[in-house]
């Protein structure tokens, strides 16, 4: 009906660029994306006098059909056709940080405080973007100027534990982590922290921190997905368990099949590897992880020729990893192509313990 009223509208004055825009915004609803770039970008009406929700639906919209590059030169146009429009520029800065141009991005955000100094949104961009390009002490000194009640936010806490992590500050890092998950306690702030402590502290400690977290708080699939890789060097069994019911919940979770897969090709347990890996590599036929697990698994049965492919492709995608290596060297080595597999052993550098084991293994 708004639509009819727009058309209608337009039947009368069809050069009208406000109800061009609302036509479009219309079609964007419907996801009808390239019919609005398609009518958007036929319009003549000089830049300048183009209103925001013209620029808004036709940057959205290629957005949509990902087409970075020209979300981002259409938001260029628009932030130089109109300078003085700070939604223009506000849309400009989003462009460039979502083409990862943070340099720039924060160029532009600095040259806009000076014009809007008490704009809360421009101090934010500017420490959002101190961080991504590295300015650690810069973003510290811009999130220490907010407001007391803004920096005791949950997610204010959560940038403040991430910038201080990023310094090498673990013990205040996690305090701030801390205080920021006790008031929301989300998913995305246990998963963050549960990394921070099983690489400052122990595997075990992250452990124990997503088993507390899953005593009060709903088992979020990302988190469960992170608490059953911890597990794997910890309690094969309830890693197991759990892989199992994320797949009982998702046949398709890529992730709980090759892992599982990988679980069992530790155990021994090659047939059983199979059965899952190769589920996986009909989901992702490529993925490195586990074209490596598929190796493993028909390396353990003795196919060693079999298992050659797969290693090699792995590598092909992600070269010099160091554990699909080892995997390879061993399968070489099997395959009394001992010379091939002292060449590849001479190049990984491992300092992991585990994997410290497995070279001197195979070089013996």
């Amino acid at each position: 009906q708004a639509r009819d009223r727009i058309s209608a509208a337009l039947t009368r004055d069809p050069e009208n660029i406000s109800l061009l825009s609302l036509q479009a915004r219309v079609l964007f609803e419907q996801k009808k994306f390239d019919d609005v770039i398609a009518m958007l970008t036929s319009v003549k009406t000089a830049a300048e006098q183009k209103p925001n929700l013209f620029w808004q639906v036709l940057i959205n919209s290629y957005a949509q059909k990902k087409q970075g590059k020209n979300a981002l030169e259409t938001a260029q146009a628009w932030s130089q056709s109109q300078p003085q429009n700070l939604a223009a520029q506000f849309s400009y800065i989003t462009q460039m940080m979502e083409n990862r141009q943070f340099v720039d991005a924060l160029k532009l955000t600095q040259q806009q405080l000076k014009l809007h100094p008490n704009v809360p949104e421009l101090k934010n961009l500017q420490t959002v973007l101190q961080a991504e390009t590295r300015d650690y002490a810069g973003a510290m000194t811009s999130l220490n100027l907010l407001p007391k009640d803004v920096q005791e936010k949950s997610d204010v806490l959560l940038f403040r534990g991430k910038l201080l992590i990023a310094q090498g500050k673990y013990v205040e890092g996690k305090a701030a982590l801390m205080a920021s998950y006790q008031q929301t306690k989300s998913p995305q702030t246990a998963m963050f922290l549960a990394d921070v402590i099983a690489k400052n502290d122990t595997p075990e400690d992250a452990v124990r921190f997503i088993e507390n977290h899953f005593s009060t708080e709903p088992k979020n699939l990302l988190l469960q997905s992170m608490y059953a890789n911890l597990l794997l060097f910890i309690d094969p069994v309830k890693a197991s368990n759990t892989f199992t019911t994320l797949i009982d919940e998702d046949p398709e979770n890529f992730m709980a099949l090759n892992n599982l897969a990988y679980l069992f090709t530790g155990q021994g347990n090659p047939d059983d590897a199979l059965k899952y890996v190769e589920k996986a590599l009909k989901l992702e036929p490529n993925h490195p992880d586990a074209l490596d697990t598929k190796g493993r698994a028909l390396l353990l049965k003795g196919q060693i020729k079999e298992a050659l492919p797969y290693f090699e492709q792995s590598l092909k995608i992600r070269p010099e990893h160091p554990d699909v290596s080892l995997n390879y060297a061993e399968a070489l080595i099997a395959n009394n192509q001992k010379d091939k597999a002292m060449a590849i052993l001479s190049r990984i550098e491992v300092k992991d313990p585990v994997l410290v084991k497995k070279v001197q293994r195979i070089k013996s």
